[in-house]
């Protein structure tokens, strides 16, 4: 999607966020320190919430 428009809107960017720290507090609260953020492991489910994937560095 990035790929394709070359920068997202405010907005969606703020969205796109929200995501990612929900997701980074919910595994902090697991005791799960998720050590590989970058966009390629950022995925975007059917609703186009953001998903974390690739937790082989995680500890």
């Amino acid at each position: 999607m990035l790929r394709n428009r070359g920068c997202f809107e405010e907005g969606m960017a703020k969205f796109y966020i929200a995501c990612v720290i929900e997701a980074l507090q919910f595994l902090h609260s697991q005791q799960i320190v998720y050590r590989d953020l970058k966009p390629e492991n950022c995925l975007l489910d059917a609703q186009g919430y953001l998903k974390l994937t690739d937790f082989g560095f995680s500890k």
